[in-house]
């Protein structure tokens, strides 16, 4: 243990995000680092309660990752760079906000060679999605066995890196083409987003 540790106790992410609101509230000013807002501004944005948003704020005052000032009859709020934890939140909000494109670079790693088309459907791809929701994906390939096998090895990785879990349909282009009624197939087709290969209309048309 170091001996200073007790000067500042490592409770310091505790301390600061102690709360989904004050998460969320240091979140945007974290990402917006030149930005003043008002507590409205906040409330709008983030489409928070303009109370919770202000017990958020006082509490990011408190701790010093907040700076604020009056201005005319208002008081607006800034990030503070210059707190001990500044860095620390940046980096660890843009990894955040990386998540979904790694997650989409891992799938391509996985299956992209092999694969006709990977389609990403459901609540993810309509943007509704809890953090414990599933990856939906739609696989059509020419080689089902190769790619079911690939996705149990992308499966264990997107498990162990992301803490989620991945529910994937895998077709061959002849299948998909007769299972258009199929509630998932209508889905992918509806909402879907591609993240490699061939676009599904395509593959529907085609057949390729």
């Amino acid at each position: 243990m170091d001996e200073f540790e007790s000067i500042i106790p490592p409770s310091g992410l505790d301390d600061v995000l102690g709360s989904a609101a004050r998460t969320r509230v240091a979140r945007l000013l974290v990402e917006l680092p030149d930005k003043e807002f008002t507590g409205r501004e906040v409330a709008r944005l983030l489409g928070m309660s303009h109370s919770t948003v202000l017990s958020a704020l006082r509490v990011l005052t408190d701790r010093g990752l907040i700076s604020e000032r009056v201005l005319g009859r208002a008081h607006v709020f800034r990030v503070n760079r210059g707190y001990f934890l500044y860095n620390t939140l940046a980096v660890l909000f843009r990894s955040e906000r990386r998540q979904g494109r790694d997650v989409a670079d891992l799938i391509r790693s996985f299956l992209g060679a092999g694969s006709t088309s990977v389609i990403l459907f459901g609540s993810r791809a309509r943007k509704t999605a809890r953090r414990s929701s599933d990856i939906d994906l739609l696989v059509v390939s020419k080689n089902v066995h190769d790619t079911e096998e690939a996705l149990s090895r992308l499966r264990a990785e997107v498990r162990r890196r992301f803490g989620l879990e991945l529910d994937a349909k895998v077709l061959t282009a002849e299948q998909l083409r007769s299972k258009l009624g199929a509630p998932f197939v209508r889905a992918a087709l509806a909402e879907g987003l591609l993240i490699e290969g061939v676009p599904l209309e395509k593959v529907r048309e085609t057949g390729t």
